[in-house]
């Protein structure tokens, strides 16, 4: 046994070659147990001990994994500094080995870039601000400098020098990274005018969304529809085309409503004695009806050119009266804001009928109760619509056919 012992001794004496490999390995056995030591041990006490902290950003960095890549540093550094004494494989093992340590060194830079943006978009007065654009563009850049680092240990060649001549490439970067650096000036206009931010509503009718913003990143805008689907839009796109910020309503505190009630036009009438007395038993008509009433006397008394032709007195008709009643009904709900346009109005007619246009706010902005708001309103006005002697205009259906047969025939 001795004998063998002494004579593999008498190789590796005889031999360099086989005596930097034996320091290489050597080295490399220290760089890997220091490497256990800090991913195993050192790693793990620090992020428990920075998960006990108040600070947020403690969690990004054990989130982002930036620990981990850190923990590569030294040992890699270590095993550098062994591949530099040795002679005849030294250069190649401390080429492999710088490599190596760029390639971790920018992983670290990367990750501790994703902890920045991650706590930055925390931050309730950058909530607005594309911050995840900002970083994107700054990993690109940083990516391509390692690269260009990368590239001139591999050839011997200055860094600024491999820079300096990425000018005659130029055009072809350009090429490459068109829709990157479109969608870079994008998200500046975004962040500049406050055109949107995460949790704006929004409408891209060209792209098909209608939804909620829930990410703003360099190259995408990506919308959680209302469907529950998701729409993804390139960011310089959604620049060069329309699209509708609902935020302004919501900021506001008023939601629009917006529709109307369509009269059939050969139900609009003068109203008679009886049926103005009928509806006075309307409680927000009440005064309205006994004020008018009292004028339009006076008026037909007092107005010479009035005989018994009935179209030259002034009469209530039914129409009015019943926009009348709606804009009573609405001012008497509390859920009808006072502060916005208030409009009862009657449009041009149609072939679909008379419309009667409701153009008010209500101060509930939140979709679901907005809509049950809305529905009750109109739910009350379109059976009103009976005490004026009003008809609502709606296109003949194959009930009603069946009931002209049938009245034809008996």
């Amino acid at each position: 046994m001795e004998k063998i012992i002494s004579n593999v001794v008498e190789i590796f004496n005889k031999s360099e070659l086989l005596k930097e490999l034996l320091d290489f390995l050597i080295g490399l056995l220290i760089s890997l147990t220091i490497l256990f030591i800090n991913r195993r041990i050192l790693v793990k006490i620090i992020s428990k001990f920075l998960k006990k902290t108040k600070n947020r950003f403690d969690d990004y960095l054990i989130k982002s994994k930036s620990l981990i890549w850190l923990s590569y540093l030294f040992p890699l550094y270590l095993l550098l500094l062994f591949s530099q004494k040795l002679v005849i494989i030294g250069s190649f093992l401390t080429l492999l080995t710088q490599i190596i340590l760029t390639f971790f060194f920018l992983l670290t830079t990367l990750s501790f870039l994703t902890s920045i943006s991650s706590y930055l978009e925390e931050n309730e007065k950058l909530a607005n601000k594309p911050i995840k654009s900002y970083f994107q563009v700054v990993k690109i850049i940083t990516t391509i400098w390692f690269i260009i680092l990368i590239f001139g240990i591999i050839t011997g060649h200055s860094p600024l020098a491999i820079l300096g001549g990425l000018s005659a490439i130029t055009a072809i970067i350009l090429l490459l990274f068109r829709d990157t650096i479109l969608s870079f000036v994008a998200s500046i206009q975004i962040s500049m005018y406050d055109l949107i931010k995460i949790g704006d509503w929004i409408e891209a009718p060209t792209f098909g969304a209608d939804g909620v913003v829930i990410e703003i990143s360099l190259n995408i805008v990506k919308v959680q529809n209302w469907d529950k689907s998701i729409t993804l839009i390139p960011t310089f796109k959604l620049i060069d085309t329309s699209f509708k910020n609902w935020r302004g309503m919501l900021d506001s505190g008023g939601r629009r409503i917006f529709r109307s009630i369509f009269i059939d036009i050969e139900s609009i009438k003068f109203l008679s004695e009886e049926e103005i007395n009928q509806l006075e038993k309307i409680y927000l008509l009440s005064d309205y009806l006994k004020e008018k009433k009292i004028e339009i006397e006076e008026w037909n008394k007092n107005n010479s050119k009035v005989d018994s032709i009935e179209i030259n007195k002034r009469k209530l008709t039914n129409i009015g009266t019943f926009r009348e009643y709606i804009k009573r009904y609405l001012e008497s709900k509390k859920e009808v804001s006072k502060d916005f346009t208030f409009l009862v109005r009657q449009l041009e007619s149609t072939p679909n009928g008379l419309p009667i246009q409701i153009y008010v706010f209500l101060s509930e902005t939140e979709w679901v109760n907005f809509e049950g708001i809305q529905s009750d309103i109109f739910d009350h006005l379109l059976v009103s619509v009976q005490y004026f002697n009003l008809k609502l205009f709606q296109n003949p259906s194959g009930n009603n056919f069946s009931k002209l047969i049938i009245e034809k025939n008996q």
